[in-house]
């Protein structure tokens, strides 16, 4: 009977619980409505009853893992909504696969054994929903089902865990074929959604204020979002404290049921370290001395704490508070509501301030935007005053560290105090035309100005203000990182609107006080710079997010009257200094930036608002016979225009001069758009167009023609436009269909042309292969040869590269020779696909390109520029390049110096494939190592990234070893001499695919094989040898470490060996990487076994894996505790 009644229990649990009545349920394993019940009975979880949100991405995949999947790991932060698509996705698929058992497990810290075995002892299909699994003890004992499952049973398992425990699951996890899915928090953007969906929440500024209080955390946000639609004010959620009061009101009644406020302190403190690891002594000593109690009792605290799932807890070792809403509730709560730990503390203790100063901006920041600002204030003033003028006195270093902080404490005092610092600094001397008007954030200014630009209320901006030009007038070389100031500091943010621009107003409004109606040019053009700026519509601002994340907001103006007020008076002044005239060319590049600002310039009804005054500028002030003037104007019609803004057509037609209908047919790069034509498409409109205009052009309409395009190529220069390769082009398009039409016109045009001195710096090369093609060469010569103009020598190298070669003379060849001697580097031909055409002078005289190797050569010695001419042979599509053998037949010397010449200007892209190396190597193999030998001098320490030559085409020549040895040689040798590190490794391609390039690998393998075998005794080189194969794919290598086994199994010679490479990358977490490594030394010890001979061996490659492994257990810990 007894036999029986045992293995009812043990092998049908669930018969001996339906029908004997033999309890063996621990109430862990529940259908999904239980669990929802238990789970929302938790003090700080999120609901689960509401609707689904956005995650469509994840949902799906999450439900195809299931599919494909026994165990799916669903990992993420803390409150990001691991639960809830996991029940959605469960609830899915049971109802698309209803013939599963669908349980879940609420972890209840008890024993999870026997109530596994009642509930999945049945056959069947079984779906399980685990969460948080890391916190329950059980869990190996759910992933076992799928090991010792029945034939007749199948299990699929979704698992929850936070990111922190996401190592501890998987490694439980990893006997079984799992998925795994992360989920990210909710960002701003989708929190505003939600908002929007299902509050009706439109209004910028509540849904930016509801992001802020809600952090990522939905509940928070439909909590916020009903305070704020009730009340219908912005104030309402200003002062949140009794929100978070109301959110976490039953954690805190349990936190107070315990009535033991140490535990409570113990909470706050760790909200404001972020994290405690108790293995940092300095750390526990100074929370012993603020808390006054001892680490045990903290300890003791902290699990309490983590039971409670206020905190999470690692290996026993470190807590961290991961929500960081509920972390700044609790540093509230303890240091301000409650003030159970004294807040002057964190200032006066010299260990925490000014140490962890950013740790108390950190905590703070969020206290004084969330709770009631005037209250904390009062906390904090008096130890603020307290430590004001200790610190002044000791430390000016820590003085203006507790400035940084609580500045807003004492403003006067602040502002006093960088007045001072002001006034005691010298004025500059200097240039005016030294001053740059463009601003720049890479320049830093004084540490004591750094909170000036946060004095924002009415009554401390001015002096605010006042200050910050006090001190631009002392240092004008600042400018730039003033103007940065200005525009970041005092520019827009999103809730500029709801202030009324006031900012930038007294800063518009102090900058015309300043420049006194353009009789102080300095404050005069800081007011144009800045006003550059504040015209656009569109910003970017940044701010704080999710520690230890910055939130960058885009956004546009909101138009009101205020803003209208602000813009008006910025036009109004800007037009009124345009009287003065040598402020005009700084008005006219605002406008003419304004027009071409895309996306800064957005919003339509600004821009139209903005439109009266410009129009009436445009018009009634612009000269339309002026070039500048015309583009200006027609410029910003096309910006109205964009934004459908209705304008009258007069000024459009008034402001085309024929300098403009040009400078708009060689320009307008909007039209192909407008046309919506393709590139080929709109080549041939446009010369169409071009043709049409000049199809009855004569030798005098061209040469009127040309000086037009001067003078549009001269207004580019003033505006810094772009346009200049684009006309180019259509010039020789214009050239093009006169050569077409008539080549004498053609001539006598280039003639009259270079005659006035090549004023446009035509490319040469078109216009003469046209001559040439056209008419008499020696006509041609005369044109180019007779006149002085500067680039003659330009046109000369054009006439030789298309002289064709049955019209070449020995004057010809004698001519090339003196412009190769004699003629600037800027005139050459220097490009790849055009030193080709020097072969067909080396086919008339045999060793002209040699001679004018030579010629460049010497001329590099004196003007290194040059070597550039020489790199252009060692190009591998260079036909010339493909040649070398023929041409420098004899002359392989003077090869190998100019290949030397040319790798010390450009090692990176010259021969990067080394293609040219090979051929030099086909003559002369030691080559080798005069090219290593140069490569070395260059600097005193060489490391692999000096060099991104490809060197397989080594290991493709019949003569590799005997080229591997020399190159193995030198190398060695200058590493033994710390010359370089790392360098050898670049002979053997790591990313070798053994598919499609297993010679190379055969042969790299065969030769370090050879070497090991005969030179297992020489200790450094094995060791240097072992420093390029350590970087080799793990089956690979290990192939040498047996081979060196085999011939050398001293212990001493072994351990020196680099088993890692020399280098190596980081991204993420670096607990991946030891773990590779601990995969690979465990394939060490495999080749260990079996020999007594090798137990030092072995047992140095254990205690290397035990370091590994201690090394992992840090990286986790450092994990943990970094957000």
């Amino acid at each position: 009977m007894n036999a029986i009644s045992y293995d009812l229990l043990e092998k049908y649990p669930s018969i001996a619980k339906d029908y004997l009545g033999v309890e063996v349920d621990t109430g862990q394993i529940v259908p999904l409505n239980k669990f929802v019940s238990l789970y929302e009975s938790n003090k700080l979880a999120t609901t689960l009853q509401t609707n689904f949100h956005f995650r469509a991405d994840e949902k799906d995949n999450l439900l195809s893992l299931i599919q494909d999947k026994s165990l799916i790991i669903i990992s993420g932060k803390a409150g990001v909504g691991k639960s809830r698509i996991a029940i959605e996705c469960y609830q899915q698929y049971t109802k698309e696969n209803n013939k599963y058992k669908a349980y879940c497990i609420f972890n209840k810290e008890t024993g999870l054994f026997d109530d596994i075995k009642s509930y999945f002892s049945d056959s069947g299909d079984f779906l399980i929903f685990v969460d948080d699994a890391n916190r329950i003890s059980g869990f190996k004992y759910i992933v076992q089902l799928l090991q010792t499952k029945r034939s007749d049973q199948n299990f699929k398992i979704i698992v929850t865990v936070r990111d922190y425990a996401l190592d501890e699951v998987k490694k439980i996890c990893q006997s079984v074929d799992y998925g795994e899915i992360p989920i990210d928090p909710f960002s701003g953007e989708e929190i505003k959604n939600f908002l929007q969906v299902e509050f009706k929440i439109n209004n910028h500024l509540y849904l930016d204020r509801i992001v802020d209080i809600a952090q990522g955390n939905p509940r928070l946000a439909v909590m916020a979002a009903q305070v704020a639609k009730d009340s219908n004010t912005l104030k309402s959620i200003r002062d949140v404290s009794e929100l978070y009061d109301q959110y976490y009101s039953s954690i805190k009644s349990d936190l107070d049921a315990l009535e033991d406020k140490g535990i409570l302190k113990v909470a706050g403190i760790i909200a404001f370290f972020r994290s405690v690891d108790r293995t940092n002594n300095n750390l526990m000593s100074n929370i012993q001395r603020i808390l006054g109690i001892t680490t045990e009792d903290f300890w003791k605290a902290s699990k309490t704490l983590h039971n409670m799932e206020v905190l999470d807890m690692f290996e026993n070792e470190v807590v961290k508070i991961s929500d960081q809403i509920l972390s700044t509730y609790l540093f509230y709560l303890v240091f301000f509501k409650e003030k159970l730990i004294d807040f002057s503390i964190l200032i006066n203790d010299n260990d925490l301030f000014p140490q962890y100063k950013q740790r108390l901006i950190d905590a703070i920041n969020p206290i004084l935007n969330t709770f009631n600002f005037d209250e904390i204030k009062i906390i904090m003033k008096s130890p603020v005053n307290d430590a004001w003028n200790k610190m002044q006195e000791k430390s000016e270093s820590d003085f203006l560290q507790l400035i940084d902080v609580f500045w807003f404490l004492k403003p006067t005092e602040t502002l006093t105090y960088i007045n001072d610092k002001i006034s005691s600094i010298e004025s500059q001397d200097i240039i005016f035309n030294d001053i740059k008007f463009e601003a720049n954030s890479n320049r830093s200014l004084p540490k004591f100005l750094s909170t000036l630009s946060l004095f924002l209320e009415k009554d401390q901006l001015n002096m605010s203000l006042e200050l910050f030009l006090k001190y631009a007038k002392k240092r004008l070389l600042n400018t730039p990182k003033i103007l940065h100031c200005f525009i970041d500091g005092y520019g827009f943010r999103p809730d500029s609107y709801s202030c009324g621009y006031h900012v930038q107003h007294a800063v518009i409004n102090k900058l015309l006080e300043y420049g006194r109606s353009g009789s102080n040019e300095y404050f005069t053009r800081l007011f144009i710079a800045v006003a550059k700026n504040y015209l656009h519509t569109h910003f970017s601002s940044t701010k704080p997010g999710r520690t230890p994340t910055i939130i960058i907001v885009k956004f546009n103006l909101l138009a009101s009257q205020s803003l209208f007020e602000l813009r008006h008076n910025m036009l109004k002044y800007l037009f009124d200094l345009y009287e003065n005239e040598k402020y005009q060319k700084y008005i006219l590049k605002l406008l003419l930036s304004y027009t071409q600002s895309d996306s800064n310039i957005s919003v339509s009804g600004i821009i139209e608002n903005d439109s009266s005054a410009i129009l009436s500028f445009l018009n009634n002030s612009l000269d339309a016979h002026n070039l500048y003037h015309c583009i200006v104007v027609q410029q910003y019609l096309s910006l109205l225009k964009r934004f459908d803004i209705p304008v009258d057509n007069d000024l459009k037609m008034q402001f085309q001069s024929p300098n403009y209908v040009l400078y708009d047919l060689l320009t307008n790069k909007l039209e192909r758009v407008g046309l919506k034509l393709s590139q080929d498409a709109y080549k041939k409109y446009k010369k169409k167009k071009i043709a049409k205009l000049t199809s009855s052009y004569s030798e005098e309409n061209y040469d009127m023609l040309f000086h037009q395009i001067l003078e549009i190529l001269e207004i580019l220069k003033t505006i810094e436009d772009h346009y200049k390769r684009q006309i180019n082009q259509h010039i020789l398009s214009i050239l093009e269909e006169l050569a077409s039409r008539n080549p004498d016109i053609l001539y006598e045009v280039v003639r009259h042309y270079l005659e006035q001195g090549d004023y446009l710096e035509i490319d040469p090369s078109f216009v003469v292969s046209k001559l040439l093609s056209s008419m008499d060469i020696a006509r041609v010569f005369s044109i180019l040869s007779t006149p002085e103009y500067p680039s003659k020598n330009k046109w000369l190298f054009s006439y030789y590269q298309h002289l064709p070669i049955n019209d070449i003379q020995p004057k010809d060849i004698s001519a090339l020779y003196d412009l190769y001697k004699k003629s600037e580097y800027k005139y050459f031909i220097n490009d790849i696909n055009d030193i080709d055409y020097l072969l067909k002078y080396e086919s008339i005289q045999k060793g002209f390109i040699v001679d004018i190797v030579q010629i460049i050569i010497k001329r590099t010695s004196i003007s290194p520029e040059f070597t550039r001419l020489l790199s252009l042979m060692f190009f591998s599509h260079a036909k010339i390049n493909k040649t070398l053998n023929s041409v420098f037949s004899g002359k392989f010397n003077l090869l190998e110096d100019a290949y030397i010449i040319a790798i010390d200007l450009d090692n990176r892209h010259v021969d990067y494939d080394g293609k040219t190396l090979s051929t030099i190597l086909d003559n002369d193999h030691t080559f080798i190592g005069r090219y290593l030998e140069d490569q070395f001098t260059k600097k005193e320490h060489l490391i692999r990234h000096d060099d991104s030559r490809d060197y397989s085409f080594i290991w493709l020549r019949n003569d590799y070893v005997d080229i591997m040895q020399r190159v193995t040689s030198i190398v060695f040798e200058k590493d033994r001499n710390n010359q370089c590190l790392g360098c050898y490794e670049l002979f053997y391609n790591k990313d070798v695919d053994p598919k499609t390039d297993s010679s190379i690998s055969n042969k790299q393998d065969s030769y370090l094989l050879k070497e090991i075998e005969f030179k297992s005794d020489k200790n450094d080189y094995m060791r240097f040898l072992f420093s390029a194969i350590a970087g080799f794919q793990l089956q690979r290598k290990l192939i040498f470490y047996k081979a060196f086994l085999d011939k050398n199994k001293e212990f001493d010679d072994f351990k020196n060996l680099p088993f890692e490479p020399t280098a190596s990358s980081l991204s993420g977490s670096a607990v991946p990487m030891w773990q590779g490594k601990i995969d690979f030394y465990k394939e060490i010890t495999q080749i260990l076994c079996g020999s007594i001979t090798l137990l030092n061996h072995r047992e140095f490659i254990e205690q290397e894996i035990t370091c590994m492994r201690n090394q992992i257990q840090r990286e986790e810990k450092k994990d943990f505790t970094e957000e």
